[in-house]
């Protein structure tokens, strides 16, 4: 007994000398601080099950402080300028710490400045962020998880769709299972993606990349259409400027500087030059390539001034040849339509033998060396236009050409005219061999 009153005794006097100085010590006779103790664990318990109808916290209002509150297993540190760690913003088995953040949210983690986690479960660090969302984080500045399950990070960025993902700088996920990232992005249909500056998805299980897209505003966001686009790559200069360099559709049609592909693939030209549509180039590099243009006329032009158009069958053979000078090469019969039912206003030639006798025959060569070096045979066009004027054509630059087929049939009325003239001499001749005998 007398063993317990002296310990008693030398406690006390311990703590009241200690107290003298404002400071408590456990473990150690000088204390740093108004509790010390050292070498020693500190435990806070609470009860095994919390009370349905928890007693109110130790204090509340503004104030610096560190708190455990074992009524709703809460834990608090930091500071707050009003009612953020009162009863009523004191979700269960929560933590919050920092200034005025709120863990409302059973299970929820708030920590920094003026954050709120009031969804259960939920987690919101850094500056003014919000998870009010079941199972959300929201984590750097301004940002908000509104959506169950999802997730805003970065700046200003707001994730409101179920398990939508937001991160960045102002971007937006509003659609079921959808993910926005880098800047002002728009992500409204359900599990989509868009990444880049001001992209949007629209389309349900799209992704948009680039900037300043066109995101086909009649996309459904929540169904598979065929029609919609599955993949969109933006070149847009502004939100008033909005154009797709690649528009890709869910049944596989294709378009290249167009959002609406009428085929499997699209390609809209920047310009009317050559340089701005299809260009084909070798493995030689850049000065050996062909280029495919079509500005009211399909035109094909090559790097080199000897190049050839070819086509080929399914064994490599090739079939037929254009040159680079004009001249087309065949292996087989060329035949064109001349079926009488396929033609009206049909008429028989007049004096053909007297127009092809006013027809010469040239040999020449081309004074554009483009055309080839060879020598050549022919007629000239405008000889043959003041007779058959509906065999000579003429371009836009003035150059005239000679359909060389129509004058076949001039030549065949010229050859029966000449038997005919035979055959009536024939007759003469024999009339006056007659005459002689």
């Amino acid at each position: 007994m007398k063993k317990a009153l002296v310990l008693l005794f030398f406690c006390s006097y311990t703590i009241l000398s200690n107290a003298q100085i404002g400071n408590v010590g456990i473990n150690t006779k000088t204390p740093l601080a108004l509790l010390h103790v050292n070498d020693s664990s500190v435990l806070f318990t609470g009860p095994s099950t919390l009370p349905a109808s928890p007693g109110n916290p130790p204090i509340s209002g503004a104030g610096t402080r560190m708190m455990w509150y074992p009524a709703k297993a809460a834990f608090r540190v930091g500071r707050v300028l009003g009612t953020e760690w009162d009863k009523s913003n004191l979700g269960t088995n929560s933590f919050a710490s920092g200034v005025g953040t709120i863990a409302s949210g059973n299970l929820s983690v708030a920590m920094g400045d003026a954050n709120i986690a009031s969804g259960a479960s939920s987690t919101a660090m850094g500056s003014g962020t919000l998870a009010s969302g079941i199972s959300s984080t929201a984590i750097g500045d301004l940002t908000r998880a509104t959506g169950e399950n999802s997730t805003a990070m970065g700046s200003s960025t707001t994730a409101s769709g179920q398990s939508a993902t937001a991160m960045g700088f102002g971007n937006i996920s509003s659609g079921f299972h959808s993910t926005a990232m880098g800047s002002g992005t728009l992500s409204t249909g359900s599990h989509t993606t868009t990444m880049g500056l001001n992209t949007t998805a629209r389309a349900h299980g799209s992704l948009t990349i680039g900037q300043f897209n066109d995101s086909i505003i009649n996309s459904s966001p929540t169904s598979w259409i065929a029609t919609d686009p599955v993949f969109i790559i933006g070149n847009g200069s502004s939100i008033f400027n909005r154009s797709n360099a690649i528009t890709v559709l869910k049944n596989s049609k294709t378009g290249i500087n167009t959002s609406t592909p009428l085929a499997a693939l699209h390609i809209v030209a920047l310009d009317n030059s050559f340089d701005q549509s299809i260009r084909l180039e070798s493995t030689l590099g850049t000065t050996s390539f062909c280029n495919l243009l079509y500005d009211g006329s399909l035109k094909f032009r090559t790097s080199d001034a000897t190049a050839t158009y070819q086509w080929r069958d399914n064994t490599n053979n090739t079939r037929m040849t254009l040159t680079s000078s004009g001249n087309l090469l065949i292996d087989g019969v060329l035949t064109q339509s001349s079926d009488i039912r396929l033609k009206k206003n049909i008429a028989p030639l007049q004096n053909s033998l007297d127009k092809i006798a006013l027809l010469n025959g040239y040999q020449y060569n081309w004074i554009d060396a483009s055309r080839g070096n060879a020598l050549q045979s022919g007629v000239l066009a405008q000889e043959v236009e003041k007779q058959m004027p509906e065999l000579v054509s003429t371009d836009a630059e003035g150059d005239k050409s000679v359909n060389y087929n129509g004058l076949i049939p001039y030549l065949i009325e010229s050859v029966k005219d000449l038997k005919q003239q035979i055959q009536e001499l024939k007759k003469e001749n024999e009339i006056l061999r007659a005459k002689k005998q």
